[in-house]
């Protein structure tokens, strides 16, 4: 499974669980998000939403033929005019706030929803290395590993991560 697929997935499976914290989830593609092309960004009941980033481990013998899923010519720019005006409505967060749930948490509730969610998901995990922070790891039948990366926050209100992509808070965790 490619990463676009994928993304796609993730947008309609943790949709369907109809979590009560999550109002909405969103590809980058769909919030022109062209820093990282391929992921998701759940919006929470807070204000809050978290970016991840999906990317892909190639199966062993390398990958066939491209199948058409990935589309370099998307065109970001219409998409993120409207991110922007819609953020433009919420009011912005004073300094010092942080999200209420947890960035584990989020991981459990993506990890629920894609497990079984695909015929060709033959495992999903949260897991991380030693003194690293968790991330979802899905093994495809094809041998492929495609891995959710947790990016980053966006604050009420705001178009850009509250800290450096890829460097969350531990505490946030």
């Amino acid at each position: 499974m490619r990463p676009p697929r994928f993304a796609d997935l993730l947008k309609h499976t943790v949709t369907a669980v109809a979590h009560p914290g999550v109002v909405r989830v969103r590809t980058c593609a769909d919030i022109g998000r062209h820093e990282q092309p391929c992921g998701v960004r759940v919006d929470l009941t807070d204000g809050w939403a978290l970016l991840v980033q999906v990317v892909r481990g190639a199966p062993p013998g390398g990958d066939s033929p491209d199948d058409g899923s990935w589309d370099d010519g998307v065109d970001y720019r219409a998409a993120r005019v409207e991110a922007d005006g819609e953020a433009a409505t919420v009011t912005p967060l004073r300094k010092g706030g942080r999200p209420q749930a947890r960035v584990g948490a989020l991981l459990d509730l993506i990890l629920g929803a894609v497990a079984g969610a695909d015929p060709t998901i033959v495992s999903a995990e949260v897991s991380a290395r030693p003194g690293a922070q968790p991330v979802l790891r899905v093994t495809c039948a094809d041998g492929a590993t495609l891995f959710g990366l947790p990016v980053g926050w966006f604050a009420p209100g705001s178009t850009e991560l509250m800290h450096p992509a890829h460097q969350i808070p531990a505490d946030w965790y």
